[in-house]
């Protein structure tokens, strides 16, 4: 035999030459030549891309090879192996290590790859691994403050996103709604786009609010599911509601405080020392501890959002200030410009650029319906919390960077809460679009 490709139900994909196989096994080996090194990456990337694991000739049981999975985290691709209930590698082999094969993906050291949206082929953030069950999001930080502030590599975070990003609701007009259970309908539907498990639709094992706090309803529903889940694959559940109070092991929801308790610590974005404020879009995954005998929520991320009655995610308070005055932007900007069509959008992931990735705190777009042959205009909003230098230092080359996607507007979260100060940033905005899009009619 020899190594090769495999699809997730271990079916050939393809195999591999012999130099990339040698190359393989001499990386994993410890061979850190560059040759190597770089056939070695050229595997793993197209590996990740395609969502192919690989299959190794070390031993076999029933036609099971062992695999290893392709990994990236930030500008580092690498092999993880999976252990039970898949074969285990021999004990002599180059793979039988937890990890192996760390290779940057480019030479700069400041360069990394943007957070995208996860490519993972299935809605799933517990993986079938004999470490700590309650670990949901593996390549979080290990410091045990960082959950806290909600890390924005955090699978279970990236998880919500997608599936906001897929409602809709990260964006105006698709996010005025009229209250929670509208958006809450919303976001079951686009979870319909996806599943946990071969033949385990998330839109089955997704609960929302009201179903949030009924845990022997859950346990009933996880229990029956899981008697026939799917080999390979860890059963588990999720939770998306709206939520006002969170702490670091639970959330509480509406005016009685009805609360629900949380395995590992909650994340959420922190700013200084002080969470943002309430009210927040809560995802937390329902599984089972090992000798565990009730189902439970085993870690949550709880998000920010604008209003109930609108789930844009916001990462502050002056955030959340500066989208609701960016609404009247958008009302004044269709009353003069009717030939236009406008979202205001909060960009979930990260888009690469020349001088790196960057994430805008928020978009505007105009739309030109009626002038033929023009493309949409971009407009990056960038609010800015701090005034210490470090802070603006960087800023200045991820303002270079949103350069690039379109014209740049500046808003200074100090001035939000002197009198009239918020408003008169929108008016700068508003002004500031006003006269590009004249331009661009002239």
């Amino acid at each position: 035999m020899a190594l090769h490709l495999v699809h997730h139900d271990l079916s050939h994909a393809f195999a591999l030459d012999h130099e990339q196989e040698q190359a393989l096994r001499s990386v994993a080996d410890g061979d850190r030549s560059e040759d190597l090194q770089a056939s070695v990456l050229e595997v793993l990337v197209r590996a990740h891309a395609e969502r192919l694991w690989l299959a190794c000739d070390c031993r076999g049981e029933g036609g099971r090879p062992p695999v290893n999975v392709p990994c990236r985290r930030l500008a580092l691709y690498y092999w993880r192996r999976l252990s039970a209930p898949h074969v285990a590698h021999a004990g002599g082999c180059v793979y039988s290590r937890a990890r192996v094969s760390f290779l940057h993906k480019a030479r700069d050291p400041e360069a990394r790859a943007p957070v995208e949206p996860p490519d993972d082929r299935f809605f799933a953030v517990l993986l079938n691994e004999p470490e700590d069950p309650r670990l949901a999001d593996p390549d979080a930080s290990p410091d045990p403050g960082g959950a806290r502030h909600g890390n924005r590599h955090s699978k279970l975070r990236q998880k919500l996103f997608q599936l906001v990003l897929f409602a809709g609701l990260n964006r105006l007009p698709d996010a005025e709604v009229r209250n929670a259970k509208e958006w809450s309908n919303r976001i079951r539907q686009a979870a319909g786009m996806f599943e946990i498990a071969p033949g385990r639709p998330l839109g089955d094992l997704i609960f929302p609010w009201r179903r949030m706090w009924q845990m022997d309803r859950i346990d009933d529903r996880m229990r029956a599911v899981a008697k026939a889940w799917p080999e390979g694959h860890r059963p588990q559940g999720f939770f998306c509601g709206a939520v006002w109070g969170v702490d670091d092991h639970g959330v509480t929801g509406g005016r009685r405080g009805t609360r629900l308790d949380v395995a590992a610590r909650v994340s959420q974005p922190v700013i200084g020392r002080y969470p943002v404020s309430p009210p927040y879009l809560f995802m937390g995954v329902v599984g089972m501890e090992d000798g565990a005998d009730a189902w439970a929520c085993l870690s949550g991320h709880a998000q920010p959002i604008v209003a109930m009655n609108c789930p844009v995610p916001v990462e502050s308070n002056a955030e959340r200030q500066a989208f609701r005055t960016l609404r009247k932007t958008l009302r004044i900007m269709r009353r003069e410009f009717d030939a236009v069509a406008f979202t205001l959008g909060k960009p979930l992931f990260e888009t690469n650029t020349q001088y790196g990735p960057c994430l805008p705190d928020f978009i505007i777009r105009a739309h030109p319906q009626a002038w033929e042959g023009r493309d949409s205009v971009d407009f990056m909003i960038e609010v800015m919390g701090f005034e210490d230098e470090d802070y603006r230092r960087r800023k200045q080359e991820t303002h270079r960077a949103m350069r690039e996607l379109g014209t740049l507007c500046i808003m200074e979260a100090r001035r939000f809460d002197t009198s009239g100060g918020l408003a008169s940033a929108g008016t700068d905005v508003t002004d500031r679009i006003r006269a590009v899009l004249r331009r661009r009619m002239a």
